[in-house]
This record gives C-alpha cells, sequence and structure tokens, in this order.
C-alpha cells in the first residue's frame, strides 16, 4: 500500500512540475520555446531519461540525453547530436510542426556491463511541439547508423542498423 501512494506521489509530481515550471516561466518571459536558449526535461522515446536542448539559433539545436533503453536490451544510453530545421509546417498561425535533420551518435553500456557499444548515426524527423501552455514536444525520427558492439573478451562486433522510434519530450525549464 505505501508503496502505491509513493508511486502514485512521484507520478503526480512529474506530471505537475514540468506544467508549473512552464506556465511560470511564460509568465516571466513572453517568448516561445524556439526562442529559448536552453530546455531540460523528460524524454521517453529515443532514451527513457533527462534530456537537454541547446537552441542555438531557429534552424540549429543541439540536444544530448541519459537515460534508459529499457525496451530493447536494457542498457545505459548516453547520446548526443544536432538537429537543423529543414522545413516548418505553420499550424494555428505558428510553426509548429518541424521537419529536421541531422547527425550525432549513442553510447550504450549494458546493465550486466559485460557490453559497450557505440553508435554513430543520422536522424530525420517531425518534432510537433503542443502549445506554450503545456510543455510537451512529440516526435517520429528514423535514424540509420553504424553500431559497434565491444564485448568484455576483447571481442567485437559491427552492424548497421536502421531504427524509429515515437517519443515524446516534455520540457521542465
Amino acid at each position: 500500500m505505501k508503496k502505491k501512494l509513493l508511486l502514485a506521489a512521484v507520478f503526480c509530481a512529474l506530471v505537475l512540475a514540468p506544467v508549473s515550471a512552464k506556465s511560470l516561466k511564460t509568465t516571466i518571459k513572453e517568448h516561445t520555446y524556439t526562442d529559448a536558449d536552453f530546455n531540460l526535461g523528460l524524454e521517453v522515446g529515443t532514451t527513457e531519461g533527462i534530456s537537454a536542448k541547446y537552441v542555438v539559433n531557429k534552424k540549429l539545436t543541439m540536444a544530448g540525453s541519459v537515460g534508459f533503453n529499457v525496451l530493447n536490451d536494457k542498457t545505459i544510453d548516453i547520446s548526443a547530436y544536432s538537429m537543423t530545421e529543414l522545413y516548418a509546417f505553420e499550424l494555428d498561425d505558428r510553426d509548429d510542426l518541424h521537419v529536421f535533420g541531422g547527425v550525432g551518435g549513442i553510447a550504450n553500456i549494458a546493465s550486466d556491463g559485460n557490453t559497450f557499444a557505440l553508435t554513430p548515426l543520422a536522424n530525420l524527423g517531425l518534432e510537433w511541439g503542443l502549445n506554450d501552455n503545456m510543455p510537451i514536444d512529440f516526435y517520429f525520427r528514423v535514424f540509420p547508423g553504424y553500431r559497434i558492439v565491444f564485448n568484455n573478451d576483447s571481442s567485437m562486433k559491427s552492424q548497421v542498423v536502421v531504427g524509429a522510434c515515437l517519443g515524446a519530450y516534455w520540457r521542465f525549464i
């Protein structure tokens, strides 16, 4: 019973904290997400963890995340990539739906500590933000890459990979 209450309290905090932080930011600064220099939040999709984005200008964004990949191979993932806006569709008098492309990489550390993998990759995708009061962005990414796996026994294997994910990025800051 105590575990269920604690889990419910943590879930409520995760839901309410970003919404209240974003509404406070909106009242202090009168700008949209794409005009902000730095964003920090939770990400579910590429990895399940904490993600940061630095908007260099309207066309270029640098991003990184640290989290867990619980769906595929139960690894700890560290990723970094750049995104360049290729095209923006206007929805509701704003540029809401962005087509982006970029390059980056992911490092995977197995939960048992026996393997380590590096994957340089390219990505192409769509990103759609709800609105200024609800700080959630949804995205779809396709990312071809080349994965190199290093094992504890000094063996190495490599393979071409193509992945796709549907995810969400919940901005706190």
